[in-house]
């Protein structure tokens, strides 16, 4: 008697367990649905109907999106025809729990020869606000007194990156604001007048009783938001996240504000211990524990196993926890048909390992202030014993300053010797670091490990997918999960980070575009170059700030 009521209960459970993947999968695979907002992130329309569009995110950057409607769309006309060419305009597209949300850049009417019209939405996303603010030496005076000279950090980096966006959204949102000693506490943070502040930072996580994250050094005079922290996230294994609050979404962090404004939520999540260091399946599911030398600059990896989550030991327990995720992605189980081969939806698949740019890093350029002045009083006090010898008493340097300022201390060099070994012998020698502008000094460190990232080897995949064959982007991973590749026709894995994804829509279905490991040199000529161009602006402010 107790059999047939047994397989009921898992025929029942079966049916309910189809039911819901099968309501995943339709879900996964529906078509994105694109909303438009005016200037104050006021809903005006959905806009179905696209001709064409895609939307990309991309760990600590801005991902662009764009979408084509015809020319007589009525959203598309609203966008042409009626908004003002100084107003904002604002899209906000969601697949299935996948939400981006940004600013138009450009919007294109054309007529093709054809005589086909179309308007075109070009945006960039909400996480081009950091490339907006500019970290003043003193965020709590007027620009036209600026003392001290510079803004001065040391500590836990999650907290120290918050602090330093936090402040400078205060001068613009919120002047005179004088926050407890811990700005993040409730108390401190109840002062705020959140509905007048259009963009806010997530005070959970921070502070020094509660942040573990890798310890840094910020130091800035008037240096870009995202140009001072994206070596810094890199380096600790950070993520910088941009999401944008609506009216009717959950309160964030009810205990501390209460938000009732469309908002930008800034916050920082910790995705360190995704890449091993040896980039197989096992580094996946390894926690890495990362600590710093005394000279700031080596670093000593120290691995802690992998423990199976309770969970799996519960008879109870149906599912994966998604601290231990499990998505891999191999080259025979490629997507062969309309319904794909029922294991990976692996449509194309391409893997670049790139090389090192160079063993050592060399960056400065000027002595610091107390060196030169040393120097100066040294030489100045010797040429005037020797005036004396000579019945010179007066003699000094005068017009020769210059040719002992920036002579002491004024460069800094650091050799990576494993990389150099594992390199060989006709390694590439030295790089330049433009970063760094006194060779001694708080920076210093800073510029050397900046310029470790930059010329340090690194692999990356991009994989075209089908949506729920069998992994849901969204749902089992995203951006900064760890994910596995095959490496060639070895059947050794690769373990590292979800770096880019990007969604493709149209009349003829959706697509999904991965890029697993640091892919910078696979992004769009467009955007690369965009980002080179913001770049070298920094470098330019940089040194005309610091002259």
């Amino acid at each position: 008697m107790t059999a047939p009521a047994l397989i009921d209960r898992f025929d029942q459970a079966r049916a309910l367990l189809d039911a819901e993947w099968l309501e995943w999968e339709t879900s996964a695979q529906a078509p994105p649905v694109v909303e438009v907002y005016d200037k104050d992130w006021q809903f005006v329309s959905y806009a179905d109907a696209a001709l064409d569009g895609d939307a990309e995110w991309i760990k600590n950057d801005a991902g662009e999106a764009n979408v084509a409607w015809l020319g007589d769309h009525p959203v598309g006309r609203w966008m042409a025809d009626e908004v003002a060419e100084a107003e904002d305009v604002h899209l906000r597209i969601v697949q299935d729990g996948n939400v981006w949300t940004g600013k138009g850049q450009v919007i294109e009417d054309a007529m093709l020869e054809s005589g086909v019209e179309t308007v075109t939405f070009e945006g960039l996303h909400d996480y081009q606000h950091a490339k907006k603010v500019y970290c003043y030496p003193n965020p709590w005076a007027p620009i036209t007194l600026q003392w001290p000279k510079i803004y001065i950090y040391y500590g836990p980096a999650i907290t120290g990156i918050k602090q330093l966006l936090l402040v400078n959204l205060m001068r613009r949102y919120q002047h005179g604001w004088a926050p407890a000693p811990d700005m993040f506490s409730t108390f401190s943070y109840r002062n705020l007048q959140p509905d007048r502040w259009a963009q806010i930072v997530n005070p959970l996580g921070a502070g020094l009783l509660h942040d573990t994250s890798m310890h840094t050094v910020i130091v800035t005079r008037m240096g870009q938001f995202h140009e001072i922290v994206k070596p810094i996230l890199e380096d600790a294994g950070l993520m910088l996240t941009a999401e944008r609050w609506l009216p009717g979404d959950p309160q964030p962090f009810p205990d501390h504000a209460i938000l009732r404004m469309p908002t930008l939520i800034w916050d920082v999540v910790d995705t360190s211990g995704v890449r091993g260091p040896t980039g197989t399946l096992v580094d996946g599911f390894i926690g890495l524990v990362r600590s710093i030398a005394s000279d700031g600059i080596t670093e000593t990896t120290q691995a802690i196993p992998w423990e199976e989550p309770v969970e799996y030991s519960q008879p109870d327990f149906w599912g994966t926890v998604t601290r231990k995720p499990a998505v891999v992605f191999y080259r025979q189980q490629r997507w062969t048909g309309a319904e794909g081969s029922g294991q990976v939806g692996v449509r194309s698949i391409k893997r670049r390992v790139h090389k090192a740019l160079g063993h050592a890093i060399i960056t400065g350029g000027r002595s610091p202030g107390w060196v030169n002045s040393g120097i100066k009083m040294l030489v100045n006090a010797a040429l005037g014993w020797i005036g004396m010898i000579f019945l010179n008493p007066g003699l000094t340097l005068g017009l020769l300053d210059d040719q002992v300022e920036d002579v002491v201390l004024a460069f800094a060099r650091w050799d990576f010797d494993a990389r150099e070994a594992l390199m060989g012998r006709d390694a590439y020698g030295d790089v330049w670091e433009p970063s760094g502008g006194t060779g001694f000094s708080l920076s210093t460190v800073g510029a050397i490990r900046t310029g470790k990232q930059a010329t340090q080897p690194y692999t990356s995949f991009q994989v075209e997918v089908v949506n729920a064959m069998p992994y849901m982007i969204g749902r089992h991973f995203d951006i900064a999960s760890p994910i596995s590749a095959e490496v060639g026709r070895s059947g050794r894995l690769y373990t590292d980070e979800l770096r880019r994804k990007k969604l493709s829509f149209g009349p003829r279905g959706i697509g999904w575009d991965l890029a697993i490991g640091v892919d910078s040199e696979e992004r769009t000529p467009i955007a690369r170059l965009g980002r080179l161009l913001e770049s070298t602006k920094q470098i330019v402010q940089n040194l005309s700030v610091q002259s």
